[in-house]
């Protein structure tokens, strides 16, 4: 998982919300403002409304992708170009050699490279 650190710092102009897992406990120590919902139309419309989705490989990457979020999909084991989001604005972070520092920098150089579609 990235830095988050690294990547405030280097994306000083984003505002984090974290989407809670179904166990309904933050992973991020509650840094962030954070939803939840089972309900999966609910969750979609929140993510409609972001301008950017980031996370590791899961349900909710996928999700994001059909909600037309731009989506930053962050692959450590499972095989990126298999299972990673498509289309022109969404993004694959190969992690798999990388330290959670470089993620966050990298996630933020991508954020800031697409100027007007985030």
């Amino acid at each position: 998982m990235p830095s988050w650190s690294s990547f405030e710092a280097a994306a000083p102009d984003y505002q984090c919300v974290e989407i809670i897992p179904a166990f309904g406990r933050s992973l991020l120590d509650s840094r962030y403002p954070a939803y939840f919902s089972n309900d999966l139309r609910k969750l979609a419309s929140v993510l409609s409304a972001l301008d950017a989705y980031t996370s590791a490989d899961c349900g909710i990457m996928h999700l994001s992708c059909a909600a037309r979020t731009p989506t930053l999909g962050i692959f450590n084991t499972t095989s990126a170009e298999e299972w990673g989001p498509y289309g022109g604005r969404n993004h694959i972070v190969h992690g798999y050699d990388l330290t959670p520092a470089e993620v966050g920098r990298k996630l933020a150089g991508m954020l800031a490279a697409t100027p007007g579609e985030t």
